[in-house]
């Protein structure tokens, strides 16, 4: 059974990662909402665009003032739409029993963030359906306002809206990885061969192609018509590119370490160092001692952590003085307990650059894992 990160680590990574590309809207259903800073960027762009383009080409009878004003209130009801497709897979999954940590409003969407350790293809493809079904109701739903009421500026962005939405639920069906299409397209694959990997990356590919069939179809654009609006496609194309890479690249981690039982390379000879102990001595201790890690100790308690790099926080100058608490990482920052999968602690230690990470059974020391020797593994049977 997968046992989850220390909850004091993650609540340091959400923290670090929260401080530096997105604030939290507030919760629902224990989700954290949260919007990306390039989500300003997108809604100042698509309000420009929409005041200028879109509905002054569609609906000439309105003021500039109007324009401004429908167009504010339509982008702003395009990226609810956007929330709602994103919220309708985080509750597909919880229904589920599929864990959601976060949702995210980004440039160019939104993601849920899941732990789909026990996920299977049946849950994968009912996850994957449901934000194109729910566009695709909105749609409906914008359709039906734009026809029910008579007002021209519920009209214009109605029909602004039925669109836009119509087109998120297309899109989304291409099916092409990491796109919900190509999650379907990854979920069916996977009930057929009953392997994760395989399926993975024949979506992936499958997302590679429509990438770059964006990517050259902004090229043409620019080109034919010296009208640079290509380039959001081309830009789209290479953000798809990243996404289908760096997805395939997950899932050939998680594999492979999947395979790896934590007894095999887990180090259980660990010696603790005085907390009062000068940097110095440390250093001697590192070059004296094959080990290049130990616990810090004080008064008969574990309290911190630290690896030989840690002795580049402090100018050597300074040595004789500091002392081994000084870089010492807390104890409850680096330690994960026993039954975390293996790509969990390694992503872990490559987000904190830790070489090594101690495992713990509730509260007994059990030994530290090296990040070399996962690296290893991963290099072995890539």
């Amino acid at each position: 059974m997968d046992s989850p990160i220390d909850e004091k680590m993650n609540e340091k990574i959400d923290e670090l990662n929260n401080k530096k590309e997105s604030f939290s809207l507030g919760h629902y259903k224990n989700i954290n909402i949260e919007v990306h800073f390039s989500w300003f960027f997108v809604v100042i762009l698509l309000t420009y665009s929409l005041a200028t383009a879109f509905f002054p080409l569609y609906f000439q009878n309105f003021t500039k003032a109007e324009y401004w004003i429908i167009s504010v209130i339509a982008a702003l009801l395009l990226f609810l739409s956007i929330f709602l497709h994103e919220l309708s897979h985080s509750l597909t999954a919880l229904k589920n029993k599929i864990p959601i940590d976060k949702i995210t409003l980004f440039f160019f969407g939104g993601v849920s963030s899941m732990d789909d350790s026990n996920i299977t293809p049946n849950k994968e493809f009912k996850i994957a359906v449901a934000g194109p079904l729910f566009s695709f109701i909105l749609a409906v739903l914008f359709y039906g306002i734009s026809i029910y009421f008579t007002n021209k500026y519920v009209y214009a962005i109605s029909f602004y809206l039925t669109r836009l939405n119509l087109m998120i639920a297309l899109f989304n069906l291409v099916p092409g990885y990491p796109l919900d299409g190509g999650r379907i397209f990854r979920a069916i694959v996977w009930k057929i061969t009953k392997d994760m990997r395989k399926a993975t990356k024949y979506a992936a590919t499958a997302g590679k192609l429509f990438a770059w069939t964006l990517i050259f179809l902004g090229v043409f654009i620019i080109i034919s018509t010296n009208n640079f609006s290509g380039l959001w496609y081309i830009v789209l194309g290479l953000f798809l590119v990243y996404l289908a890479n760096a997805s395939y690249q997950q899932v050939v981690l998680r594999d492979i370490l999947s395979k790896v039982n934590i007894e095999e390379i887990i180090t259980k000879e660990i010696t603790p160092i005085n907390y009062e102990l000068s940097l110095r001595e440390l250093a001697a201790k590192f070059t004296s001692s094959a080990q290049r890690c130990f616990l810090v100790n004080k008064n008969d308690r574990l309290v911190g952590f630290v690896q030989s790099e840690f002795l580049k926080r402090i100018p050597e100058y300074k040595w004789d003085v500091a002392r081994a608490e000084e870089i010492a990482v807390n104890i409850d920052f680096i330690k994960i307990q026993l039954g975390t999968p293996l790509h969990r602690i390694l992503g872990y230690m490559l987000f904190r650059n830790l070489e090594y990470i101690l495992v713990v059974d509730k509260t007994k020391v059990l030994g530290i894992v090296e990040r070399e020797k996962l690296m290893n593994i991963i290099k072995i049977n890539g």
